[in-house]
């Protein structure tokens, strides 16, 4: 399905390219909700991801015909956030993103955080009160309960939930009401310990029926703590926008690399402009 998608957007940009202009992929990133290994190519072994390995990224590799980087979502949010969206300029900030799971992406004094084995911003586990150590604080399972306890069907969508919330659906904004409180929580509980000066909402949670909910609970509950939050303008494409950043930064990075092993050691003048040339 990733080849297909790759292959429709290949053929997309060739049509809009001069006749007889061709595309040739050299690298392609790839967003997983899962934690990703410091080597980019490994999942490690979690529950609900249990096989882990680097069969995903070896399949990849193998229908792509180029190198391919596999990277958290929600760290890929946070990159597009930094250079694209609301957190432009912002030097610590928080990505809280909320589709069929619940995660963070941190970037840290300008940053991205990944954690000594990729596993920064598995917020979805952190403790909550009222609720036993270990248990999902906020995912697929803990949704399909808060809606199975207001009477809804236990394998609706984040998305439809937030829909009928902005019809006035009573049952799906007692969800969401308490979707809000967690995703709140896990905020205070984040900002107690990297105090970022900024949190950003992304994917669902970035809809006003979820965004404005948690804004209003950090505000009258937990006016003490000094969290800012506000949701993303990048929508769902905020994933997309981060993958492509990061392609991008690791083909310059290469020109770089392919100018220095072209120039002699110890040259300057014309040769350092002609290596600025190349990378730009």
């Amino acid at each position: 399905a990733a080849a297909e998608l790759a292959r429709a957007c290949v053929t997309d940009v060739e049509a809009r390219l001069p006749e007889g202009a061709s595309v040739e992929v050299t690298r392609a990133v790839a967003a997983v909700p899962s934690i990703v290994s410091p080597d980019h190519a490994t999942i490690r072994r979690v529950p609900g991801f249990e096989k882990g390995g680097t069969d995903l990224h070896d399949a990849l590799v193998d229908a792509l015909g180029c190198p391919v980087t596999l990277e958290n979502d929600l760290n890929l949010a946070a990159l597009a956030e930094q250079r694209d969206g609301v957190a432009a300029g912002v030097r610590t900030f928080v990505v809280l993103g909320l589709g069929d799971g619940f995660g963070a992406g941190l970037v840290l004094d300008g940053r991205l955080h990944r954690g000594a084995a990729g596993g920064a911003g598995e917020v979805s586990f952190l403790p909550h009160p009222g609720r036993s150590l270990g248990s999902e604080t906020l995912g697929a399972s803990s949704i399909a309960a808060i809606a199975k306890e207001n009477g809804l069907p236990d394998d609706i969508a984040v998305k439809d939930l937030v829909d009928r919330a902005e019809h006035g659906d009573g049952a799906s904004c007692d969800v969401l009401d308490e979707v809000a409180e967690r995703i709140g929580v896990v905020a205070a509980a984040v900002a107690l310990v990297v105090e970022p000066e900024l949190f950003v909402l992304t994917n669902h949670a970035a809809r006003p029926p979820i965004a404005e909910r948690v804004q209003r609970f950090l505000g009258e509950k937990l006016a003490v703590l000094p969290v800012r939050v506000v949701p993303s303008e990048l929508t769902s494409d905020a994933v997309v926008v981060g993958a492509a950043r990061s392609a991008s930064d690791a083909l310059r990075d290469e020109v770089f690399r392919a100018a220095a092993a072209h120039s002699a050691p110890g040259e300057g003048g014309d040769a350092d402009d002609e290596r600025a040339e190349a990378a730009s």
